[in-house]
């Protein structure tokens, strides 16, 4: 069941506002939000279509602060005997690692979303812990889009990398 629905992004409710009235400088800003808000109402489906709604919660476009003052933010977070937190990209195109930096096909260096995964699951961890709440947390980074492919990811590293994670939810 989902408890907490998606809402529009306020800055892409903005630009779209803006865009109306007048000529953007940031047309990549509201084309890269656009983007990124279709592929999180994608995933928003795929799991509402996949899941048995009596089984899970689901809280999607969380904005959270832990105790240490950093505020996050989580595309979607499940709760099934344990928390899992989503990271929802919507690339497309192909990509590759080396190194472990992330570059488009073009060779161009791109930041790391598992970096911006592992962020998030730490500061959520460490509110849980604040919270005194002791369930354990699980990460995936998800990509929704056909048209992505990322060439190079390890085959035989960490368990543990979101990577190599299949997401189990019996």
């Amino acid at each position: 069941m989902i408890i907490k629905q998606r809402t529009v992004p306020k800055e892409l409710l903005i630009l779209r506002y803006l865009d109306k009235r007048m000529k953007l400088l940031e047309v990549d800003r509201l084309e890269k939000l656009e983007k990124g808000y279709a592929g999180e109402l994608q995933w928003d489906y795929l799991m509402t279509n996949g899941l048995s709604s009596a089984n899970y919660l689901m809280m999607n476009d969380l904005l959270l602060t832990n105790s240490g003052g950093h505020t996050f933010q989580i595309d979607s977070l499940l709760l099934k005997r344990k928390f899992i937190v989503f990271e929802v990209k919507n690339f497309d195109g192909e990509y590759f690692l080396e190194n472990n930096r992330w570059y488009t096909i073009k060779k161009v260096e791109i930041q790391s979303p598992l970096i911006q995964l592992q962020r998030t699951e730490t500061a959520f961890r460490r509110l849980l812990k604040d919270l005194g709440i002791n369930i354990p947390v699980e990460a995936y980074l998800v990509f929704v889009n056909p048209e992505f492919t990322l060439f190079h990811a390890p085959i035989h590293s960490s368990p543990r990398s979101p990577l190599n994670r299949q997401l189990e939810l019996h």
